[in-house]
């Protein structure tokens, strides 16, 4: 262990927590490492100082951990991008076949001040991207980019997905429109769709 900071060690499918002496206010970096050979996708990290008053929030959209280097990467490290909130609203065309249960989409957020990107969007709770509806995903932890000017979406699942329109802001009533006038479809099978798209206004 090194001042300042905490190494996590992983082993596939189990998380370990312990306590250390040292005193860490604000965690800015996780890290995982493993030496097993069975793939784990950390999709997100919400971590907590030694006051456990002040989250910290690690999103990783698209890589795997594993010791198998066909299957992901040994060492994956992640870090808090700020401290802004964002909204993000989906709606999904009424189509035929315009929803999806596998879409695995994230967004690069590209404004005035810069980037940040989300995790995947995906509330556990509910069945997203379904025809005719609207969908809001919440990200905490990430960089205030200013003006929204173009949003880059990132698919990885093979399933199909239409889409009439995205809204993103860091205030839900004051988000910025991103309207599909290209008519595009959004799939990781190039037979499908694109898995890379992007919009700006």
């Amino acid at each position: 262990m090194t001042a300042g900071r905490t190494i996590l060690k992983l082993v596939p499918l189990i998380l370990i927590l312990f306590s250390t002496s040292t005193n860490i206010k604000k965690v800015k970096c996780v890290e995982f490492s493993t030496d097993g050979g069975d793939a784990w996708f950390p999709e997100s990290v919400v971590a907590s100082g030694s006051s456990r008053s002040t989250l910290s929030y690690f999103y990783n959209p698209d890589t795997w951990v594993s010791a198998d280097s066909k299957e992901g990467t040994r060492r994956l490290s992640l870090c808090q991008q700020g401290d802004s909130t964002y909204f993000v609203t989906t709606t999904t065309s009424r189509r035929a076949w315009a929803d999806t249960n596998n879409i695995q989409l994230w967004i690069e957020l590209v404004g005035s001040r810069g980037r940040t990107r989300t995790g995947l969007l995906d509330n556990h709770t509910r069945n997203d991207f379904q025809k005719g509806r609207e969908d809001t995903f919440i990200f905490r932890g990430l960089k205030d980019v200013g003006r929204v000017k173009c949003i880059r979406l990132h698919v990885g699942g093979g399933d199909a997905w239409h889409f009439e329109e995205i809204r993103v802001g860091r205030v839900r009533k004051e988000q910025v429109h991103f309207r599909n006038s290209n008519d595009r479809w959004m799939s990781a099978n190039h037979k499908e769709g694109v898995k890379f798209l992007e919009m700006c206004r």
